[in-house]
């Protein structure tokens, strides 16, 4: 798992890292902090991986995991929704990579 702000390109090479080639891999792309990462990271891995792509979405109340009474939710509404959204940069998204199964000779 990696949230890195950026620096993905850095440290996701499966060329230079061979281990990462049978990894399962849930990251953070931040294209806002590097151009094209999102491409750059889906072309390394295209020969050992399938990428499912998490978009990001605005989260709700109802996202909170904790329930409170009505009063609480009406009163701490933003507090809440700054907790569970982290502040994240809507250009942000996920990547959940499974590596591909290869055939044994």
């Amino acid at each position: 798992m990696m949230d890195v702000e950026g620096a993905e390109a850095s440290l996701l090479d499966p060329v230079v890292i061979p281990e990462l080639q049978p990894a399962y891999l849930l990251i953070e792309v931040h294209d806002f902090a590097f151009a094209g990462l999102s491409n750059l990271i889906r072309t390394r891995f295209a020969s050992t991986h399938r990428i499912k792509e998490v978009q990001l979405r605005p989260r709700t109340i109802a996202d909170y995991p904790i329930r409170m009474p009505l009063l609480l939710r009406t009163l701490f509404r933003r507090a809440c929704l700054d907790v569970i959204s982290e502040n994240r940069n809507p250009n942000s998204r996920w990547f959940y990579m499974l590596p591909q199964v290869r055939p044994t000779s």
